[in-house]
């Protein structure tokens, strides 16, 4: 087990996509418990079927960050898959967000397992809340479930 310290830690989430009942991890603020996943499914990752990962993390108050991540799970064969791209998003006010990245997917839909962590660096800002989106896949064509629907497992979103 894999445990990382950073400025978001018990920090709350809200989701405009619900989290499947299926893989809540330890419960919804699980991306922000300080706790790493591993290739084991069940446990510390969030999932997300069909839908995107849109979620908005408020650090309660402004902190200087200058780097942002979301760790994420590929895992072929059971209908997992890393997102197409991450898009990190940060606010002063909850309100209004500013793009500070987008960041596609470098690795193929054929990759069997990977944890992968889409990280955002940038000019150390003051930051109160952040909003990050992972755009879910299709299964790819010659998988079993091609061109259905696949998940999204998220584990952590660090900031430092």
């Amino acid at each position: 087990q894999n445990f990382v310290m950073h400025k978001a830690v018990g920090s709350p989430v809200q989701y405009n996509n619900p989290v499947s009942q299926y893989y809540l991890a330890d419960g919804l603020n699980s991306l922000t418990d300080g706790v790493r996943g591993t290739f084991t499914i069940g446990k510390n990752w969030h999932g997300f079927s069909e839908k995107n990962l849109i979620a908005t993390i408020d650090l309660g108050s402004a902190k200087l960050v200058k780097t942002i991540a979301l760790g994420c799970l590929q895992k072929y064969r059971d209908w997992i898959f890393l997102p197409q791209s991450v898009n990190f998003e940060t606010s002063a006010d909850g309100v209004n967000f500013t793009t500070i990245s987008s960041i596609k997917n470098p690795f193929d839909s054929s990759t069997k397992e990977i944890i992968h962590s889409f990280e955002a660096v940038f000019t150390p800002t003051n930051i109160r809340y952040i909003r990050v989106t992972a755009i879910n896949n299709l299964c790819p064509p010659g998988h079993p479930g091609a061109g259905k629907p696949g998940w999204i497992f998220a584990d952590e979103l660090i900031v430092k």
